[in-house]
């Protein structure tokens, strides 16, 4: 494993090529790299270096020549401005490098892409059709406030009609796309429309009195044309041309006198067609547009995102809105920041995009799903970025913590209690790259320091501290926030790549620097699930479901858009549908090259996975190692844990159903490392 060239010590430059005896680097063919490490609060002034493994030749900033220091490569360059930084490198070779980014004030276009498929829209007008239901239920209360539904004096005789109360048997509700320019034909139907009556007979000179009884209605139907736009970033559901119709009015009500019984069956028509008219139909004319709405209003704009106690603010609206190939289709642009920002960034790795790609909902496997989603990697960067700026990259682990992730190491004692304080000097990023994992991300300059308190010591003494870069495989899933929103999650994949920029070993214990990069490598692994689990990037969601992500892929061959596909479940489902049943057991273990002093050990665990399902499509498996953070949900028989400490493991393994129903008895498996 090969480290920079540029490896600052103290200020000093201290030149590192390779871990073990014997290594030489490989050859150079990437172009310098520009490190951020300190921003003031406007971004305006913003300090780093340059390092490259063969020595940096020219840099710029903005298309300016920058000087640099001609040791560790070092730059500060105030003055600037705008909403975009360029900077440009080349080393001694002619290998050179760009890279752009976007100020967090920045808002962007086509940030991501939303597409419901009519499975989709048909899942939502059943919630659609369900609130519109439950509330002509209760139109009861509506039909007070127009009473009284009719009134005159027939043959001196003072006659009121009055509602008192009313139900409905059932509806049906289509919303059907006729045009890709947000038109909608909708139709539906209402069955054994009742209402409750009362008739007060007022003679003269004679007591009045009361006569009760019922009227029906067998079906109601309606029709109505609707257009959906987006009006300055709200979308809308405008219906017109609202045609109600009722059939099949009977009526009945015992003792009515013989003066009215010939007009009572006009007079019964006539009202309760009036007094469905309008109440009915002012509720279709409100429920229809403001559920569907709702449920399409995929970034609500009082979204936060929660994560240990920081929030995260994605502030993204509708610019487009269209109905292509009988689906929905948004662009939602925008920004994502910090509402309280602990530290600053130069910004977010910003890329020239290109249009967004087609939106599918039908995932590379041929399978297809409700809802189709893209987002572009600069939003998703924009995300990283807040999470740096909030404060969530800044972490402590404690002895708890550490004692799953370092095993018996020279030096710590029994009775000793250690801590890790790791410090990020700037944002993590994310590159697609499609293959084995979904992406590759990016950490620059992130601070490490190693603490312990010797038995019987009251504080905390310095045992090292370094700074390195991370690069790391990733793939992505949807999980919770802290407060139940859905949100897009970072998982590792495989072996991170480690390179140390500055070792200091000058601390309490006597560690050199290989023994320290030695130990680092071996607890990272572990320590990188914690740094992604806090980086969260919004996702649309809709409201009354959940969804049960069905693929992620990279949506265009310059690999800046992501993609999934996605089903629709009913919120709730999950709580009445059965559980599945997890199985896991160890496999193999292999336990190769194991070092005492560093409690590493190189080999590797599989456990085997499997359980009882009582839905079709497959169950979905994640899993925590020691009480750490939870994996990504993913389809598998077999999890594979390597780079583990020496001493006793705790795996704990959950299974879920494509209802999203978790397995609520998840087993633990333990073991121990030799």
């Amino acid at each position: 494993m090969y480290l920079s060239k540029s490896v600052r010590k103290s200020g000093a430059l201290l030149l590192i090529y390779g871990v073990g005896v014997g290594c030489s680097p490989p050859p150079d063919t990437q172009g310098p790299v520009v490190h951020i490490t300190n921003v003031n609060q406007t971004a305006s002034t913003v300090s780093g270096y340059v390092s490259d493994q063969t020595g940096v030749e020219l840099f710029n900033i903005n298309g300016n020549a920058a000087t640099f220091g001609a040791e560790g490569g070092a730059f500060s360059k105030s003055g600037l401005g705008g909403n975009f930084i360029d900077f440009g490198a080349a080393d001694t070779l002619g290998n050179s490098s760009a890279v752009t980014y976007a100020h967090s004030n920045v808002s962007l276009s086509n940030g991501i892409g939303v597409r419901v498929e009519q499975s989709g829209v048909d899942a939502m007008i059943d919630i659609v059709s369900n609130e519109l239901t439950n509330t002509t239920n209760g139109f009861g209360n509506a039909l007070q406030l127009l009473n009284p539904l009719w009134q005159q004096s027939i043959l001196f005789n003072l006659v009121t009609l009055r509602g008192n109360t009313g139900s409905l048997g059932g509806m049906s509700l289509d919303m059907d796309v006729t045009s890709p320019n947000g038109d909608f034909a909708i139709t539906g139907s209402l069955a054994n429309l009742w209402i409750d009556v009362t008739v007060n007979i007022d003679p003269p000179f004679l007591p009045s009195f009361n006569i009760y009884g019922d009227v029906y209605a067998g079906r109601s139907d309606f029709n109505s044309t609707a257009k959906l736009s987006v009006t300055n970033g709200v979308v809308d559901l405008n219906m017109q041309n609202l045609n109600l119709s009722l059939a099949n009015i009977s009526w009945d009500i015992a003792g009515i006198p013989d003066f009215l019984d010939a007009i009572m069956s006009t007079i019964v028509d006539s009202v309760f067609r009036w007094a469905v008219e309008i109440i009915v139909a002012d509720q279709i004319e409100q429920i229809i547009p403001q559920k569907t709405t709702e449920l399409l209003d995929v970034i609500a704009s009082d979204l936060q995102i929660e994560l240990l106690g920081k929030i995260i603010k994605p502030a993204l609206t509708p610019s487009v809105i269209s109905t292509p190939t009988n689906g929905i289709e948004m662009n939602l642009g925008g920004r994502i920041y910090a509402p309280t920002r602990e530290q600053y960034s130069v910004g977010s790795l910003y890329a020239n995009t290109g249009p967004m790609p087609a939106i599918s909902s039908t995932a590379p496997n041929g399978h297809h799903y409700d809802v189709g989603v893209v987002s572009n990697i600069n939003t998703i960067n924009q995300a990283l970025s807040a999470a740096f700026e909030s404060g969530l990259l800044n972490m402590v682990f404690d002895q708890a913590t550490l004692a799953g992730l370092i095993g018996p190491t020279t030096g710590i004692g029994a009775g000793d209690e250690m801590r890790l304080t790791l410090n990020a000097a700037s944002p993590a990023t994310i590159q697609l790259t499609g293959g084995s994992s979904l992406g590759q991300m990016s950490m620059n300059d992130l601070g490490l320091n190693f603490e312990v308190k010797k038995a019987g010591h009251p504080n905390y003494d310095l045992v090292f501290g370094t700074v390195l870069d991370i690069r790391s495989g990733i793939n992505l899933g949807v999980d919770q926030d802290d407060v139940g929103n859905d949100v897009l999650k970072v998982g590792i994949a495989g072996t991170p790549q480690l390179t140390f920029h500055s070792v200091d070993p000058t601390g309490v214990i006597n560690w050199n620097a290989s023994f320290i990069q030695l130990l680092v490598r071996t607890f990272m692994p572990g320590v990188l699930p914690y740094l992604a689990d806090v980086m969260a990037i919004p996702i649309p969601s809709f409201g009354n479901f959940d969804i049960a992500v069905g693929g992620f892929w990279v949506a265009d061959p310059s690999k800046h858009y992501m993609a999934l596909a996605a089903t629709l479940i009913p919120a709730g489902s999950a709580l009445e549908a059965p559980e599945p049943t997890t199985y896991a057991a160890v496999a193999t273990t292999n336990n190769e090259a194991a070092s005492v002093a560093v409690g590493l050990n190189t080999g590797s665990i599989t456990i085997d996975v499997s359980g009882d399902n009582p839905e079709t499509l497959p169950l979905q498996f994640r899993y925590r190692l020691d009480g750490g953070p939870w994996s990504l949900w993913t389809e598998t028989n077999a999890i594979t844990l390597n780079g583990l400490a020496t001493g006793e493991h705790e795996a704990e393994i959950c299974s879920r159903t494509s209802l999203l129903k978790v397995d609520s008895a998840c087993p633990v498996v333990s073991f121990t490392i030799n």
